[in-house]
């Protein structure tokens, strides 16, 4: 058993190919669709939480966070930020930069912009009460995964989404292969 897994670097949104993606030759629908089956697949093997670096739009955020759509917990950073022709050009809602120093200031707005939206008191006063997280008790909003073998001697585990056959998330069971 290990805790929830936690991706640092995901794109949820970039679950169709990229060029009809970007191009809209694919329908919204079918667009959500696949985010929503990729979220589904991303929390099969084993990832709670993920922090998704591309920016992928509120909605999706607060579906899987009211469980309409099966999913890890979402952390969204905010837009892409890109040089000008970068692989984030076409993004819908990219920050271009032309150089460092402009790419610099974007970086800078954009934190700006997230701190007036909240403070650090209140970000920590919206987590959950001391006790709830990051123990196992009863009540507590633990992530696990039981893993189908020894994931300390067998690393090799963790990319099969097969061999995560029980995942926890916020102390709810949301995959169960037993």
């Amino acid at each position: 058993m290990t805790p929830g897994l936690i991706g640092a670097h995901v794109h949820l949104g970039l679950s169709s190919p990229i060029q009809p993606h970007f191009s809209l030759q694919i329908s919204a629908a079918e667009i959500a669709a696949g985010i929503f089956a990729t979220t589904g697949t991303t929390l099969d093997a084993g990832f709670t939480t993920v922090r998704d670096t591309g920016g992928v739009e509120g909605g999706t955020v607060t579906a899987t966070a009211k469980g309409k759509v099966r999913g890890p917990r979402v952390l969204s950073c905010g837009p892409v930020q890109c040089q000008i022709g970068g692989h984030g050009q076409y993004e819908a809602g990219s920050v271009m930069a032309g150089n460092a120093d402009k790419l610099r200031h974007n970086v800078a707005t954009e934190l700006s912009l997230r701190a007036a939206l909240e403070t650090p008191m209140e970000a920590l006063v919206a987590a959950p009460p001391s006790g709830q997280v990051g123990v196992i008790t009863p009540g507590a909003q633990a992530d696990l995964v039981l893993w189908n073998g020894n994931s300390l001697k067998h690393p090799e585990l963790f990319p099969d989404p097969t061999k995560a056959v029980l995942v926890l998330r916020a102390g709810q069971i949301v995959k169960d292969l037993r």
